[in-house]
């Protein structure tokens, strides 16, 4: 596990949405919510690439400006539809800072044997 300072507090606890950008590049959406907690989404909306950081916070879901798909930010769904769901992180605060909790990468088996390698495929058959 490893953290990343995403800025200082005050600048996430001035508007319910704001926008945040690792050093790799990723653009998040961090979502100040009641009881002064922290959530920390994808920035970019999987339906049509919309800039979540750009968007609402209605009713407790972050609303997506461009064509107004909703998200928990807490754990990502989405009711717009069951297997849609946008990456959500940890955060931290400590110092008066607040921190992106970033997992260490998980080990997933290499599919079709031990180097991702299986029986050729001819080209018209699965």
């Amino acid at each position: 596990m490893a953290t990343t300072a995403l800025g200082p507090l005050e600048r996430f606890r001035a508007q319910p949405v704001s926008e945040a950008t690792l050093p790799t590049g990723l653009t998040l959406a961090v979502v100040h919510l009641p009881g002064d907690r922290f959530a920390i989404v994808a920035g970019t909306c999987p339906h049509a690439a919309g800039p979540l950081a750009q968007g609402d916070l209605i009713d407790g879901m972050l609303v997506c400006p461009v064509h107004g798909w909703a998200f928990d930010p807490t754990t990502g769904a989405t009711p717009m539809h069951p297997y849609v769901r946008i990456a959500c992180f940890e955060s931290l605060v400590q110092d008066g800072q607040l921190f992106i909790v970033i997992p260490d990468p998980v080990s997933v088996p290499l599919p079709c044997g031990e180097h991702g390698q299986g029986p050729p495929v001819q080209a018209g058959h699965p």
